[in-house]
Formats: C-alpha cells, sequence, structure tokens
C-alpha cells in the first residue's frame, strides 16, 4: 500500500452490522493486564488524539502503544510520504504473536491509513483480539473498495468500524470514492459492529450545531441576500475529526468495559 504526495490533504452507506498522549498507566503485575495499540493514519493523524479512550484505558490499567500505520515502533512517526505498511505489518506480528503475553486482553485501534493497516493484520494474529477499532479506514488513494473485501478473523471478539459521507468540500477532499460503503463485507468477529456516523455529536449521542453560513441555502432561517443566514445545522463530521469525536469515542469505551 503506497501513499501519494497528493494525500497530504485533508483525509477525509448506512447500515450498521452486528453479526502522546500521556503514557502514565496503573502498576499492575497481573498477566490480565490490557494491551492496547492505537495506530495513527497518513501525516501522523489522528488516533493519537482519543484522549478520551487513552484516559479510560489507564483507568483500567492498560499498557499503551502509540504507533504510526507504517512501522510500529512505539511513539515514532511516520517514515515518508511514499511510506507502505510492509514494516508495520511484519512488526507487530512478531511482537503481538511471539512476544505478548498471550493472556493479556489485545486492543487495536486505527483511524484511516492507520484502520486499514490493522485490517490487514488482523489475519495474520494468532491469538485472541478483544478489540478491533478502525476509525474511517481506507486504502491507498483514499479508496475503500479495498476496505469493503477486507476480511475480519473470528478470533476477534468485537470488531468497530465507523466511517462518515460527506459532500466534497474544502475539509473532505478524500476519499475519492465517497458513495461506497465502508462496512467490511467479511466480518467473522464474534460481535460486527459497522456504522456510519456523519454528523459531529456530543457524549450523549445529541448533535452538534453550528451557525449557518451565508452560502448554505438548504439551511434553517436562510434569507436570501442582503438578509443571508441566521439559522443552525447539525455540524459535518468529517475525516480527520473523526477519532476525537465524543460519541465515537463513549461508545468504544463503553464496548471495551463491558469486555473487560
Amino acid at each position: 500500500m503506497f501513499a501519494s504526495l497528493s494525500l497530504g490533504v485533508t483525509l477525509v452507506i448506512s447500515s450498521v452490522w452486528v453479526s502522546f498522549p500521556s503514557k502514565k498507566v496503573q502498576a499492575q503485575s497481573t498477566s490480565q493486564r490490557p494491551y492496547a495499540v492505537f495506530v495513527n493514519g497518513y501525516g501522523n493523524c489522528c488516533a493519537w488524539g482519543m484522549n478520551d479512550v487513552q484516559k479510560a484505558l489507564q483507568n483500567m490499567g492498560a499498557e499503551i502503544r502509540y504507533v504510526p500505520w507504517d512501522s510500529f515502533r512505539d511513539g515514532a512517526g511516520q517514515q515518508s510520504y511514499l511510506s507502505s505498511d510492509k514494516h508495520f505489518l511484519r512488526e507487530a506480528q512478531d511482537f503481538i504473536n511471539n512476544q505478548l503475553d498471550s493472556n493479556r486482553p489485545l486492543i487495536l485501534i486505527g483511524h484511516s491509513f492507520g484502520g486499514d493497516s490493522l485490517l490487514s493484520l488482523a489475519p495474520r494474529i494468532k491469538r485472541r483480539i478483544l478489540f478491533l477499532g478502525v476509525i474511517d479506514p481506507i486504502a491507498a488513494g483514499g479508496f475503500r473498495k479495498p476496505i469493503k473485501h477486507g476480511r475480519v478473523p473470528p478470533n476477534v471478539d468485537y470488531f468497530f468500524n465507523r466511517w462518515q459521507r460527506n459532500p466534497l468540500n474544502t475539509d473532505n477532499l478524500v476519499p475519492f470514492d465517497r458513495l461506497v460503503g465502508g462496512a467490511v463485507q467479511n466480518c467473522r468477529a464474534q460481535t460486527c459492529d459497522q456504522q456510519q456516523q456523519n454528523i459531529a455529536r456530543r457524549v450523549d449521542g445529541s448533535a452538534i450545531k453550528v451557525a449557518c453560513s451565508s452560502w448554505d441555502v438548504d439551511c434553517p432561517g436562510y434569507e436570501p441576500w442582503p438578509g443571508g443566514s441566521n439559522g443552525q445545522k447539525k455540524k459535518g463530521l468529517y475525516h480527520n475529526l473523526m477519532p476525537t469525536d465524543a460519541y465515537i469515542q463513549r461508545q468504544i469505551i463503553d464496548r471495551i468495559t463491558q469486555l473487560l
């Protein structure tokens, strides 16, 4: 999977399928201590910014590792703009299969390219994965089609997948095949939780509203020039904002809490 320079821009149907962050952690010496990995996408965005989830995991005594999509080195940044995830896959596979205590609950969360890398990694893991979470995963070029034809193996207890579909604008330039749904078709996890989310939400799930712009002719409260719009609209949830969305983070925390 190769990225191109054109992906330096801000990255940015609906069905529900059910079938640095601080490094401080609570002292916990048992083999049951959760091990969580957060995988950033292209340009070092944005899984490491999931502060609510990380804090909750720390309170559960988890050990957390922060990696980019193209290597498994803790705290490392993306290697180059033309990287591939071959090093990530090789290093992560070796560490998880051969070095990590198999009794420790394994939690994997990735955004964008990081989500795609995790989907490629999961079938190579020979142990139980407690939670596999991908936030708007996309493949090279920002395409979803390879994601749809991915595979989630049965050794995953809970597969969590959230993606967005919004109009083409300056905040949301890719993925290019935005009309393609983001659900993985071959999900054999114990639970497959796949949903589209296009609106930014508060922790309780209520939509966040923002003031309409003068060009939002379909916005409630719109008036023709010179009046302009004085209404409000629901705030769109764009690709790079998805990992830090309060509602998505709350859902992840709730699921992991139940699993542990």
